[in-house]
Formats: structure tokens, sequence, C-alpha cells
């Protein structure tokens, strides 16, 4: 999940810096929740607050004079990735970087994204409290295709309310990354149980 996190989190500053300004995550135009971004602005100013971070400290101390938060470099890699996915879900869909970073995370566009994010920081969130994840039915529902790229391994209707998918998908992010074939973690343990739910 961390090497998904930091992919997605460099993808989202990249492009987004690049397409808008190195600020864009403060441009209430740029979402479509307005009341969704303010919620996370606040989100985002509270972290900032709290960081113990040297680079967020020197930040302020250099740049006292300007009323702007750090840029995206900065803020981006202490706001939690819980927040951080929220404000990749409410982007216009109209900016060409929110499909940019999906196609780039292998999730086809920016209507699947989200709820795979969302998926993925709840599981990161059970694991990170030493939760429990075996047989857990999962809040979040993430957005399938009819026909996956991958296989993953699983028929039946409900899965996508189950860790398993996720892990899955997990593994593909990983493997995709790594330019390996899906095909090659059939002898890894969590393939071998595809009743596990």
């Amino acid at each position: 999940i961390e090497r998904i996190e930091i992919g997605f989190r460099t993808k989202l500053i990249y492009h987004l810096s690049l397409e808008i300004s190195p600020w864009w995550f403060e441009d209430a135009n740029l979402f479509r929740n307005e009341v969704e971004h303010t919620e996370s602005i606040l989100t985002i100013d509270r972290e900032l607050r709290q960081s113990k971070e040297v680079f967020i400290k020197e930040h302020y101390k250099k740049y006292h004079t300007d009323n702007r938060r750090p840029p995206a470099w900065k803020t981006i890699e202490v706001v939690s990735f819980g927040v951080v996915s929220k404000l990749y879900g409410n982007l216009k869909h109209t900016l060409n970087s929110k499909d940019k970073i999906a196609d780039e995370m292998g999730t086809v566009n920016h209507t699947y994204l989200p709820s795979w994010l969302q998926a993925i920081a709840q599981i990161r969130n059970i694991c990170a409290h030493h939760g429990r994840l075996w047989n857990k039915n999962l809040p979040g529902r993430p957005k399938l295709l009819s026909t996956p790229p991958f296989a993953m391994g699983f028929k039946c209707s409900s899965c996508n309310r189950a860790p398993y998918v996720i892990c899955a998908f997990v593994l593909y992010e990983i493997f995709d990354a790594d330019c390996k074939p899906w095909e090659s973690i059939h002898h890894r343990p969590l393939y071998s149980f595809k009743k596990v739910s």
C-alpha cells in the first residue's frame, strides 16, 4: 500500500502543479463540491500546524510573509492519504490531470480511481490500528469493470465489498509498476486461497 500511496501522491502533485499551479489544492474553482473542499482545506491546515517535519517549519520561517500554504510538493507530503484521495475525487472532471493520473494508476479513467483510493485508505487504516481484516465487510465499494483487464480470481457478486478484491488490486498495482505480468502472482499464498474474503 505504501508504494501505491507514494506513487499516487507523486502523480497528483506533479500533474496538477504543471497543469494549474503549485497551489492548485487551494483553488476552490477546481473542485466540484465547495463544502467538501472547505473541509479538506481545514484538515490540511490542521495537519500543517501539527506537522513536526523540518521542511514545513523551515518553509514558514523562510516565507513568513507569504500568506499561501506551502506548495503542493510540501503540503501534500504531510497530509493523510484519506484527505489526498478526497481531494482527487472532488476535482472537476474537466481537468486533464484527473484522467492522466487515473490512466497512470492503471484504472482506465477518473470514475474508477476514487473508490479504489478510498477502499485502500480503509484497508490501510485497519492495518495501521492492528484491526481485524479477515472476513470484514468494508463500507467502501470499489467500482469494478465488467471485464477486468487482469484475472483477479473471484466471481462472487459481493466480492467488491471484501478485502480480497482490494488486496488483489494492490498486487496488480505493484506488479504493474514493476512491469511484471499479473499472472506471475499465481504462486503467491493470497492467490492460492480464492475463498478468502
